[in-house]
């Protein structure tokens, strides 16, 4: 009774802070335009109109759009409510696929602290409401579909509702492309796993159908071609890369922003495998393959802040507008240490995964949302808008880094280490909340410096 009452109050401390901060926290950006886009209030005839024309002259994301459209004409404490609601329900799904019923209270909050470290920032570079309904709600319907199915699954009745229901969720959900490609390795494995075990796909199936709907949608619209072409202006050189120089800058500017921008997630998720390989109490050299991954992190942003201070060495850690590929003699030594670094880290963490992880489902779904995960960004390096469409993008990677966190943690650490993992949480919560502090105050001007993709037109 006692743990439930605290984990009740633990979702209505959530609920008060998401809430309260995104009331007080001022419109701007693509808010004000779309709040004077519905002055007049409510109104779904012009909502459906205008996601309808833009399906040819701007952009496939229809569905998407029109929630976020319908927000931004709806007084702002709905947005903040229901935005408070989702996040609750975030955490209560990841909690449920993750812990026991039995679990103890320091699991539960190792999923909430863990979410509340996902980086506000990202939610800023367009607008809250923009952003937020854009990015973060497609995670939470997708997880929450994903809870409804599991439990239809469960139940000796299945409910035809709940699986339309799933489907609608699914079908908003994957209407953002990032996500579609983010999900669509694993969803291919769970229908052909499902297939070969002889059992009812149509759960699975669903998903899939959503997803492939989605993309035709996106392949086909006329609006997405129109909008490229519109953006040139952002990127006049962008027409003349082949595709091998645009999946050498999606590459790049990944690399950037992780391992050059302090992203506490990919932090955390390096800390979560030494507090793992600790727990285990592994061999000395499987104790170094765990210890490796968060070092790569910590020299390689510590080298860039250090070369910031002393105004030294910033040769390292630029990028080629277009790629190191197009320019690569002048970029020299950035391409061999941003490519060797991450790469390595990746390998290495690819094995330290597959060498601890104990079941072969985990793996599958673990390495199908990482390389879910990296396709999302990825695919970024053959759009105009890269970078203008700075941190948001990497919303669906950066999540993928927090539930295996929080997976690890709660699955293979001991009570020690889930103690010290508090802490260490609780410490990254507080390092977000001054950024978000000095968001607001400074605005802009932070953004260039945490997004930390430093680049330098072809020279």
């Amino acid at each position: 009774m006692r743990k439930r009452l605290s984990i009740g109050l633990v979702y209505l401390f959530v609920f008060c802070i998401i809430a309260t901060f995104l009331y007080k926290a001022p419109l701007f950006g693509d808010d004000l335009a779309n709040t004077r886009t519905f002055t007049g209030g409510i109104n779904l005839g012009k909502d459906f109109n205008l996601v309808y024309n833009q399906y040819y002259n701007w952009s496939s994301r229809t569905l998407v759009n029109f929630v976020m459209f319908f927000f931004e004409s709806t007084p702002k404490i709905v947005f903040c409510i229901v935005t408070g609601i989702l996040v609750c329900l975030t955490i209560y799904v990841i909690n449920y696929f993750v812990n026991t019923p039995h679990a103890r209270f320091v699991d539960f909050m190792i999923v909430v602290l863990a979410i509340l470290t996902f980086p506000i920032i990202y939610m800023y570079t367009a607008g809250w409401i923009a952003t937020t309904t854009t990015y973060f709600y497609p995670i939470a319907f997708s997880l929450i579909a994903l809870y409804l199915t599991c439990q239809n699954v469960q139940s000796r009745v299945k409910n035809t509702l709940v699986k339309i229901v799933a489907f609608v969720l699914w079908l908003y959900s994957f209407n953002n492309e990032q996500l579609a490609v983010t999900a669509l390795p694993l969803v291919c494995i769970a229908v052909v796993c499902e297939f070969k075990k002889k059992r009812e796909v149509s759960n699975a199936g669903i998903a899939f159908l959503a997803i492939t709907l989605n993309l035709i949608w996106m392949i086909f619209s006329p609006g997405n071609k129109l909008r490229t072409i519109s953006d040139y202006h952002y990127f006049p050189g962008f027409r003349q890369l082949s595709v091998i120089n645009k999946l050498d800058m999606g590459i790049l500017s990944t690399v950037q922003h992780y391992f050059f921008g302090m992203n506490l997630p990919i932090l955390i998720f390096a800390i979560s495998m030494v507090f793992v390989t600790l727990s285990l109490k592994k061999e000395k050299g499987d104790l170094l393959l765990g210890l490796i991954p968060f070092a790569i992190l910590v020299f390689s942003n510590g080298c860039r802040f250090l070369s910031s201070m002393v105004n030294r060495g910033a040769s390292f850690f630029v990028m080629n507008q277009t790629g190191f590929l197009t320019n690569f003699c002048y970029f020299l030594k950035a391409a061999i240490f941003q490519y060797f670094i991450s790469i390595i880290w990746l390998v290495i963490t690819i094995i330290w995964l597959n060498r601890n992880l104990k079941q072969a489902q985990e793996k599958v779904v673990i390495f199908s949302l990482l390389f879910g995960g990296l396709l999302s960004r990825l695919m970024m390096g053959f759009t105009p808008t890269i970078y203008v469409s700075a941190s948001r993008t990497c919303t669906f990677l950066t999540f993928i880094f927090i539930l295996l966190s929080v997976y690890l943690l709660c699955e293979y650490c001991t009570q020690t280490f889930k103690q010290f993992s508090i802490g260490v949480l609780s410490i990254c919560i507080a390092f977000n909340a001054f950024v978000t502090f000095l968001l607001l105050s400074r605005g802009r001007q932070l953004i260039e410096l945490w997004t930390a993709w430093s680049f330098l037109k072809n020279p």
